[in-house]
């Protein structure tokens, strides 16, 4: 996603690691420090990142359709995000293997309110990561849509793998 490239430079400048891209969500993390002034360096990354949006909102609504928004979890206890990310990773990975579709999504956490009352999960859980099942229904139109981006040979370079 372009606009997730944009997203970069203000994490990177705030002292934070882009850990990865899951679906429609970046998950960037910073070191918890005992100096407020140190861990405020989110916040900064994150009103960039707000502003960033405000900037590219025109853009965006004429590429996809849809103006983009921010929505921000800020965690700082026992969970290794990065343990949810391998673990879900294994778990589309095995449901597309058989035949099941997947994507990973912050929708589930976006509108946890919904999830928690259709999945009966309480109040005092956390819900790091959703990923939205189905059976895929290749008549669906959205389905349809094809995306314009570059082939993999337009946009990488491979070195040291012979052909």
């Amino acid at each position: 996603n372009q606009l997730f490239v944009l997203f970069d430079r203000p994490v990177t400048r705030n002292g934070g690691v882009v850990h990865s891209y899951v679906g429609d969500a970046l998950i960037a993390v910073w070191p918890l420090r005992d100096d407020k002034s140190a861990n405020a360096r989110v916040l900064a990354a994150v009103r960039e990142v707000v502003e960033i949006c405000k900037a590219e909102a025109d853009h965006v609504e004429t590429l996809f359709g849809a103006r983009p928004g921010v929505r921000v979890a800020i965690h700082g206890g026992d969970i290794a995000p990065f343990d949810c990310g391998a673990v879900t990773n294994a778990l589309v990975n095995a449901a597309w293997s058989r035949g099941l579709g997947c994507v990973i999504n912050s929708q589930g956490i976006m509108q946890s309110p919904v999830v928690r009352e259709h999945a009966g999960i309480p109040d005092d859980q956390v819900i790091m990561i959703c990923v939205a099942m189905g059976y895929p229904d290749e008549t669906f139109p959205a389905n349809a849509v094809v995306s314009r981006r570059k082939t993999v040979d337009e946009a990488a370079i491979f070195v040291g793998f012979d052909d």
